[in-house]
């Protein structure tokens, strides 16, 4: 028999044949002893060893047996013939034949990557190695070609592959390895899962193959172009540059990206500007999309000319740089002058001065600065031109000025100042004030003796102004005899050119012999030297009682007091000289001024509510005034006792066009508490008096306060604790504590200054006021002390108790006694009066009903009653 099968299989040879009489029939099986050790013999319903095959059975019968050879899966192809030979029959040998066909077979293992469940992320446009490893299970050496398929493919992009050996022979039982390069397109949609099938097939046998499916995705493909606005060439310090940046996802995902603008500078030697560098942040783009970024940077303010900038806008993820676009620029010329004129003493004396003026060079290049004066101003000397200044440095010029004639103390000049590079460009004009200090100096003059009566008498003596600005001086006197006395006062405020007599009158006691003496008046300036002036005292029946130093306008009419009563009248002229009055010897000495070309009216302002509780800085005189030339006023304020009154300006330039109007303000003056009368003197570039006017307001006091601490009443009884501070400003101010309710009142004054603050108790049962009204205290100073820091405490209010019904006291006690008796005894005494006694209501029980008290009205009030002092 003839079996062709595939290995891994057992074969089956049915034998039938007749039994000789010996009753069995033996083959040589020898031949089965040279198959592989993997294959099995074996014989159903006969024995079979290693050499004979034995089938027993009933003579002369037909027996059967079944030759089994099995084979392993690796048996190779191979045509297979064997022959049982017997001796038993003639003929009778068994002749086996076996073709084993060839098996195709393939079993394929992905190596590199190792997973075939979780997906692979592969980076696009970078080529990634596939190993597999195939394996032949099969009976013979086998061929096979390797292959790749999408499955699925993705939703869009191009995916390609290569492999050196695309076919790989591979012995029965034996393996070999396939590496395949895979390349993803940058155009496949990122982590969007596909397969990628690699396949082996037997190319013995087509139908014989394997495969392994590999899951891949996409890596994001983070990639930019970037795009920017025109952008200049030159650029300026200071300037803000406007960037518009426009990047395209070039990506296979959605994404965002850093846009960092930096530069790189190569800077001229000096120049140590810095340029600051930007990141923005995108938002998310879609692939293909685009978006587009705007910003600004500054060009430093201190970048120097000539200093060259590569401006690189990059795109930028965890510091990979995914795009980049450059642009150069040039810091171009820039070019300016300014004046520091912060802490510079900008004074010059009225002989003129030079003053060193700040400047501070705008410009980003080495420039000379040039200067010029323009428009009008004060008179000014100035070089041509400046050395070399490097950028944005400081430097300076020294102007020499001249004030013009006319010129006041404090008076304020303008030099009009013209800066530039020496091509004219950067060209700046710069208005430098400049003031006029205060130079002073004094003169004094006599005419003649100091007449004394028995009433005293004033000197022909004075003083005049001969610097700059207004004087105040003190005068005092050596040489007075004991028993001598003085009146007027020893303080001058004196204007610039003007001339005062000495305000001060000398009275001998009764007992003066007329003994002539020598008196010393001293004038002290605070700027200058003292200055003295002697006189010569002599007795005369009659004196001047005001000064006899008369100054006025030419034509017009002075008049001097004397100590007799009568009045001395002296037409006056132009000049100054003296004039001799009566047959004593006594000497008038008058200016007389021409007409004055300035006309100036001034009208007093009102002081605001919290005058003097700060300082003040305020208006106090509104004033006009006009001129036919052109010509500086000035002014001084003055209390009454002397002291002058600080003002934010002391003097004007009228001109000849026009009437000009302007406030006199002081400047942080801060007055003692109470009434306050200042005059204001007004004088015209020749010291002559052109106006006067007082000014009167109330000035208050702040840092201190009164106020209610405590307030209670009971039994008819007020206890008052009143709170204080900084109440040492008060002196002997009077203050007043006052009780009210509706139209009854009672006041008493209290003495808040003592060492500890008041406490007081204060009976108010007589005054009338109804049980349960509402009593409100107040504490309250006279002016200027009639507004304190803390206005809310000066009142309280509390509830009026009332003495209580059974306290009657011992006469009300005898007439209840009194009262009892009658009811007890049947009621028949006469009572006295109803008005003579008090009214006693008993107390009531019931909670319910309110409790009254009857009391006699009294009416006590401020305007009828003076208050009472405790």
């Amino acid at each position: 028999p003839h079996h062709r099968t595939f290995p891994n299989a057992t074969v089956a040879y049915t034998v039938e044949t007749m039994i000789p009489g010996s009753g069995q029939v033996e083959w040589n099986s020898s031949i089965f002893a040279d198959l592989p050790s993997t294959w099995t013999v074996e014989a159903e319903g006969a024995a079979i060893n290693a050499t004979t095959l034995v089938l027993s059975g009933t003579p002369n019968e037909v027996a059967t047996f079944v030759l089994k050879i099995s084979m392993p899966s690796t048996a190779p192809p191979q045509r297979h013939i064997w022959s049982l030979p017997t001796t038993t029959f003639a003929d009778a040998d068994v002749p086996l034949s076996l073709h084993v066909l060839q098996r195709n077979d393939v079993a394929l293992t992905l190596v590199n990557p190792t997973s075939t469940s979780e997906v692979n992320v592969l980076e696009v446009e970078a080529p990634v190695d596939m190993t597999v490893r195939i394996g032949n299970p099969g009976n013979d050496q086998d061929t096979y070609a390797f292959t790749a398929t999408l499955d699925p493919a993705p939703a869009s992009g191009n995916v390609s592959w290569s492999t050196p050996t695309p076919t790989k022979t591979v012995a029965q039982g034996g393996s070999s390895f396939v590496t395949m390069t895979v390349l993803l397109d940058d155009d496949v949609p990122a982590m969007e899962s596909f397969g990628l099938r690699l396949t082996a097939t037997s190319l013995q046998n087509g139908t014989v193959s394997d495969s392994v499916l590999v899951p891949i995705a996409a890596a994001p493909d983070r990639s930019w172009a970037l795009n920017s606005s025109l952008l200049p060439t030159t650029v300026y310090p200071g300037t803000s540059v406007a960037i518009n940046v426009t990047g395209t996802n070039l990506g296979n995902a959605e994404d965002a990206f850093s846009l960092r603008v930096r530069h790189d500078v190569q800077a001229v030697p000096g120049d140590s500007s810095i340029w600051a560098t930007q990141t923005l942040q995108s938002e998310l783009v879609q692939v293909a999309a685009s978006t587009t970024l705007e910003t600004t940077f500054i060009v430093p303010a201190s970048a120097w000319n000539g200093t060259t900038v590569d401006l690189h806008y990059e795109a930028v993820w965890n510091d990979q740089v995914l795009a980049n676009v450059s642009h150069t620029m040039v810091v171009g010329r820039s070019s300016g002058w300014d004046v520091n004129l912060s802490g510079v003493d900008l004074v010059v004396p009225p002989t003129g001065g030079n003053i060193t003026v700040p400047l501070n060079h705008l410009g980003n290049s080495l420039q000379d600065p040039w200067f010029s004066k323009v428009a009008e101003g004060w008179p000014v000397t100035l070089p041509e031109n400046g050395t070399h200044v490097q950028p944005f440095s400081p430097s300076s010029v020294t102007l020499h000025v001249m004030p013009p004639n006319g010129t006041e103390s404090g008076d304020v000049g303008t030099l009009n100042l013209r800066i530039s590079n020496g091509d004219g460009t950067g060209s700046s004009q710069h208005q430098i004030p400049v003031r006029m200090t205060a130079e002073p100096s004094m003169s004094h003059g006599v005419e003649g003796v100091w007449y004394v009566s028995e009433d005293g008498g004033m000197p022909t003596a004075w003083i005049r102004n001969d610097g700059n600005d207004v004087s105040t001086v003190e005068l005092s006197l050596e040489g007075l005899p004991e028993g001598w006395s003085t009146e007027g006062t020893t303080r001058m405020v004196v204007a610039s050119g003007e001339v005062q007599g000495i305000p001060m009158s000398i009275v001998p006691p009764a007992d003066w012999d007329g003994t002539g003496r020598l008196i010393t008046v001293t004038v002290n300036h605070p700027h200058l030297d003292p200055v003295d002036i002697s006189l010569e005292v002599r007795q005369a029946d009659v004196a001047f009682e005001t000064s006899p130093v008369l100054v006025g306008i030419a034509g017009g009419t002075a008049s001097v007091q004397l100590t007799d009563g009568s009045t001395a009248l002296h037409a006056l002229t132009e000049g100054t000289y003296g004039v001799l009055i009566g047959d004593e010897g006594l000497r008038l000495h008058q200016v007389g001024h021409a007409p004055s070309s300035v006309d100036v009216s001034c009208s007093s302002t009102s002081a605001p509510e919290d005058f003097g509780r700060t300082p003040y800085s305020g208006s106090m005189w509104l004033c006009e005034g006009s001129s036919s030339v052109v010509e500086g006023i000035t002014w001084s304020a003055t209390t009454v006792d002397g002291q002058s009154v600080p003002l934010s300006s002391s003097s004007i330039s009228l001109t000849d066009n026009g009437t000009t109007t302007w406030t006199i303000n002081a400047s942080s003056w801060k007055p003692a508490p109470g009434e306050v009368e200042v005059t204001v003197s007004v004088h015209d570039a020749r010291g002559v008096q052109v106006e006067e006017r007082t000014w009167k307001a109330t000035a208050r006091a702040a840092g201190w306060n009164l106020g209610i601490e405590t307030f209670d009443i009971s039994d008819g009884e007020a206890t008052v604790g009143i709170r204080r501070q900084g109440t040492a400003v008060l002196g002997d101010a009077a203050c007043i504590l006052s009780f009210s309710e509706g139209s009854v009142s009672k006041s008493i004054m209290i003495d808040v200054t003592g060492t500890f603050a008041p406490s007081l108790r204060v009976d108010l049962s007589t005054l009338g006021f109804a049980e349960d009204a509402l009593i409100t205290v107040e504490i309250r100073c006279d002016v200027p002390f009639d507004v304190d820091d803390s206005p809310e405490d000066d009142t309280a209010t509390a509830i009026y108790r009332g003495p209580s019904p059974l306290d009657l006291g011992t006469q009300g006690w005898l007439w209840a006694l009194m009262a009892l008796l009658v009811v007890g005894g049947g009621g028949r005494f006469l009572l006295p009066n109803q008005s003579s006694v008090p009214n006693v209501q008993p107390k009531k029980q019931a909670a319910s009903e309110p409790k009254t008290t009857a009391q006699a009205p009294v009416s006590t009030t401020l305007q009828t009653q003076p208050p009472e002092p405790v």
